[in-house]
């Protein structure tokens, strides 16, 4: 378990692949560093960006497990425990194994919670009998666009974060308005409010958010958390810019796109086109422009 403070730039990690389709653990540490050399002060393993829905049970696990061993205790680690799977003390029993694993923080899916058709009332109960029958586990929540997008109503978040169960949130209404009502809820309370939405991160930290976690983070982590940390306009423009470029063959075109940076194949598991040709080139140069720029402090 870790110390260190839970703000800042936490990116939605990329799972490394071989050619045959296993997970390539050298690239997986060798991205970790990356990550962390590049200022991420948080790591979101098993995830959508990991590719969960391509990976088994038992590969989650050991994913989540290589993470928090490679990362020591550096940054805090938060990572997917729940499989929808519709029964309660089935899925409890999940949760409870995976946060054996030594995440920080073990996260649940909302749209794994309940069906579609129920209510957020509904919802927000049974997120606190798992809670309640996970004495001392710290929880997280995933606004997760699979199975299908179930956002906790800013009322709901208030009430979990007062449990004092719950220390992670991915938030991903994408709207200035509820985000910021959602970052506030959580001010005084253990739960560290993520935007998942690049384009607000200003506005969310100004409302009280603790972070972000968007899939930007994948491709410079070291601007968004500069972003985090000192939001400017001109910064905060570009980066909303670049978001858009980068959901174009993603996956895949990041993978390429940081490989000049660090040892990561390109090969994914989930049906993932590089974008356009020459797009990952794009994103790099891009990457590669913004950093010179704001680095050296020329702004305009």
């Amino acid at each position: 378990m870790t110390t260190a403070p839970w703000t800042g730039c936490f990116p939605v990690m990329l799972t490394p692949f071989t050619a045959d389709g296993a997970i390539d653990g050298s690239a997986l540490d060798a991205l970790i560093e990356w990550y962390l050399g590049h200022g991420a002060t948080g790591l979101f393993a098993c995830c959508q960006s990991s590719e969960i829905g391509c990976l088994g049970w038992e590969e989650r696990l050991w994913l989540a497990k290589r993470v928090v061993a490679r990362v020591r205790g550096r940054v805090p680690v938060v990572g997917t425990g729940s499989l929808g799977i519709g029964d309660l003390a089935a899925e409890t029993a999940c949760l409870k194994r995976f946060a054996e694993t030594g995440v920080d923080a073990t996260v649940i899916i909302t749209g794994h919670v309940v069906p579609p058709e129920a209510d957020d009332a509904t919802a927000v109960e049974l997120l606190e009998r798992i809670a309640d029958a996970l004495p001392g586990v710290a929880l997280g929540l995933y606004e997760c666009p699979r199975p299908y997008k179930r956002l906790i109503p800013v009322a709901g978040v208030a009430r979990l974060a007062a449990s004092g169960s719950w220390r992670y949130c991915k938030e991903t209404a994408c709207d200035p308005a509820i985000s910021a009502a959602k970052a506030r809820a959580c001010r005084g309370t253990p739960l560290a409010l993520f935007d998942a939405c690049v384009a607000q991160v200003s506005s969310s930290v100004a409302a009280g958010a603790a972070g972000t976690s968007p899939i930007l983070a994948n491709l410079v982590p070291d601007l968004v958390a500069q972003l985090c940390a000192h939001p400017e306009p001109a910064l905060q423009a570009e980066l909303t810019e670049l978001g858009r470029l980068v959901e174009i063959g993603y996956p895949r075109a990041v993978k390429e796109a940081i490989a000049r940076e660090v040892a990561i194949g390109p090969w994914c598991r989930q049906a993932s086109s590089p974008g356009p040709a020459g797009h990952a080139q794009v994103l790099a140069r891009r990457a590669a422009e913004l950093r010179a720029r704001f680095a050296s402090g020329v702004h305009a």
